[in-house]
């Protein structure tokens, strides 16, 4: 989970509401996993094709976390050379997901510590974790596609936002942009020519524009997560625009990952 703050319980429930995220949608790779305090965080899982979860969706994942969580379902933590288990669950994934997310395990690691929710979850993760049945349950705050990657911004039950979950684009909900117009106009600024492939400084341009959109965003929880959800994705956007125009300087998935986790935006 990178180098940041850790909150065991919230660490926990994002390897439940992942399984939820696989079983739902098949999106089974992971881009990254945040957490901002002890009873919130934000999974961001990589989502290729740009599909919008329907209201629907969103409460079946909801749902079917708080079933696992019901249901008490032991959280394992398994100590594996790292060419046994990269064999191991090459050959048979769990729940559609491999052992790694996106960004990856240094090579000179020997060693993997793996956290496993038979049939639900796997992936490699040192932890530390409670038992899902410690949870009381969570809710799902928002689901914002953000280029290939889909976000997914919950709560632990008890606090606040207890209320069912919201789809939202952007920094508002699905229902309220459609009633103003905002979606359509948006979407429509943000298009390109099929064709047209752009340059590292266009890249780096866009991102400052964005940025400066998100200003408007009222709510400060909200606009800080959809900022840090564009930087991350625009990193990795720039670092292949970097490599079309001759550049040979790579930032390391970790370094990057651990980059993310600091939220020093």
């Amino acid at each position: 989970m990178g180098k940041g703050k850790h909150f065991p319980a919230v660490d926990t429930a994002m390897h439940v509401l992942k399984g939820a995220v696989v079983t739902v949608l098949h999106l089974p790779v992971t881009n990254s996993a945040m957490m901002k305090n002890p009873t919130s965080g934000c999974l961001v899982v990589a989502n290729p094709a740009k599909q919008q979860p329907t209201q629907e969706q969103v409460q079946e994942i909801q749902q079917l976390a708080n079933e696992k969580i019901s249901s008490k379902t032991p959280l394992e933590e398994i100590v594996m050379l790292r060419d046994e288990a990269e064999a191991k669950y090459t050959a048979n994934p769990v729940n559609e997901t491999y052992i790694y997310d996106s960004y990856g395990v240094p090579p000179n690691v020997k060693e993997l510590t793996l956290t496993l929710i038979p049939d639900w979850n796997i992936n490699c993760c040192q932890g530390p974790h409670v038992q899902p049945g410690e949870l009381e349950g969570l809710t799902i705050t928002a689901v914002k596609v953000i280029k290939k990657t889909l976000s997914i911004s919950f709560n632990l039950r008890g606090e606040k936002n207890d209320g069912g979950p919201t789809v939202q684009v952007g920094g508002g909900s699905l229902k309220g942009e459609r009633a103003n117009g905002k979606g359509k106009q948006e979407a429509k600024s943000s298009q390109r020519p099929k064709n047209e492939k752009p340059s590292l400084s266009m890249r780096v341009g866009g991102l400052v524009d964005e940025v400066e959109k998100l200003r408007g965003i009222d709510d400060p929880e909200v606009r800080r997560q959809r900022i840090a959800d564009v930087l991350f994705q625009s990193m990795r956007d720039c670092e292949n625009a970097a490599y079309v125009e001759g550049y040979s300087a790579r930032m390391a998935p970790e370094e990057e990952r651990a980059l993310f986790n600091s939220k020093r935006f």
